[in-house]
């Protein structure tokens, strides 16, 4: 019963990003759950700007980065490296209205200097606001 809350807590947030999104003036397109996966959850176009997102609701207020899949740190490298636009992943923590946005370069990075989780503190210092970013 537990995993089927977090995945509508899941695809809430996704949906709430996308509104976010759409009412902001970008064109939207969530892709659909499949059981192979996708490497975002959603692209945001407006103008020449493009960028794919992945949400992540952090209920706990903690990011552990073994959520950054395989598939997603091949397709963000791609998509980075040849539209020369950024990936982001979109944290939502708890009793937060504002989505937290970590650009893809950020989360390898971390990687890189061998964090391994970030906490809600560490969340908020190494992302933008919605407005702050977009």
């Amino acid at each position: 019963m537990r995993a089927n809350s977090n995945k509508k807590e899941g695809t809430e947030f996704e949906v709430k990003l996308k509104d976010l999104f759409y009412e902001n003036g970008y064109w939207v397109h969530l892709f659909q759950q499949n059981q192979a996966g996708q490497p975002c959850d959603l692209i945001a176009v407006k103008g020449v700007d493009a960028f794919i997102i992945d949400a992540k609701d952090c209920k706990s207020g903690r990011f552990p980065l073994t959520r950054v899949e395989e598939n997603q740190f091949l397709s963000m490298s791609r998509w980075c490296e040849r539209t020369h636009h950024e990936a982001f992943f979109a944290l939502q923590l708890p009793d937060e209205e504002d989505v937290y946005f970590i650009p893809f370069k950020t989360i390898c990075n971390c990687l890189d200097n061998n964090v391994r989780s970030l906490n809600s503190e560490a969340i908020k210092e190494c992302s933008f606001t919605f407005r702050e970013i977009f």
